[in-house]
């Protein structure tokens, strides 16, 4: 959610994933969110108009996925590619092929870390860390553009209103903007059943983010998605992408998964 593709290649070459997968002769192509800090250039605005924050993973996912894949997919001469996304990575696809179904014949295989989408179980410290979100949005904005690499507010409220409607839907803004948007009072649901694709979901059964219970309820929507708990009671939701350990526990098996895919 706010960390960069830093996050893929900071490590030992043989042990960060990126790094796995191009020792595999994949052609890998690590991206970054919207106003993190290797994305914030604009046409018409900078980061000091207000405007520019306005997003959360729904643009992303509508918006910025669509042109990362059209991108790679034009360069490379390929029909289709493989998708890895770690928790809002995984929100932003989740979106996108919901919304845009076209789209997943684009994807030969999504393969999902911690996946940020239902509710089903609130853990407490995500709970209290978002319960203040109401009364620091003033302060958020500046304290978000930085750590760790940035993000939106708009971002986070989207959470937290799932979180509150314990559903995966749009984001609010309110009646009126409601109706302009979407013609309705309140925003729709991501109708993910419309998600064709195949999708393999990674958990840690020690996320502090993302419980069990809402990776599997994740699962039920889903037409075409298998688990798979890594094998280790410790592994929590930042470990995917920065334990020592990680490739032993998930890249192995992300490899193989990913082979069997392969055509």
């Amino acid at each position: 959610m706010i960390a960069s593709s830093d996050y893929w290649v900071l490590y030992d070459p043989s042990k960060c994933l990126a790094c796995l997968l191009a020792d595999q002769g994949y052609d890998v192509w690590v991206g970054n969110m919207r106003g993190n800090s290797y994305c914030r250039s604009h046409t018409n605005m900078t980061v000091y108009n207000p405007k520019f924050w306005q997003y959360s993973f729904h643009e992303v996912g509508t918006k910025d996925l669509p042109a990362m894949f059209n991108y790679i997919l034009n360069c490379t001469k390929q029909k289709n590619l493989y998708f890895i996304g770690h928790s809002m990575g995984a929100t932003s696809i989740l979106a996108l092929l919901s919304s845009k179904p076209e789209y997943n014949i684009k994807i030969k295989i999504a393969i999902f870390l911690a996946p940020c989408a239902f509710w089903v179980k609130v853990t407490p410290t995500f709970n209290n860390t978002m319960s203040f979100l109401p009364f620091l949005k003033t302060a958020l904005p500046d304290l978000l553009s930085h750590v760790p690499a940035g993000t939106s507010v708009q971002t986070l409220d989207h959470y937290y209103q799932n979180i509150l409607a314990n559903d995966f839907r749009n984001y609010d803004y309110g009646i009126v903007e409601n109706y302009k948007r979407y013609k309705q009072k309140t925003p729709p649901s991501y109708d993910i059943k419309k998600i064709t694709a195949p999708i393999h979901i990674f958990y840690a059964e020690n996320d502090m983010i993302v419980a069990e219970e809402s990776i599997l309820e994740l699962e039920k929507h889903l037409p075409n998605a298998f688990t798979q708990k890594v094998p280790y009671k410790l592994f929590n939701h930042v470990d995917f992408v920065m334990a020592i350990d990680a490739k032993t526990f998930v890249y192995n098996s992300i490899l193989k998964v990913i082979q069997k895919f392969v055509s």
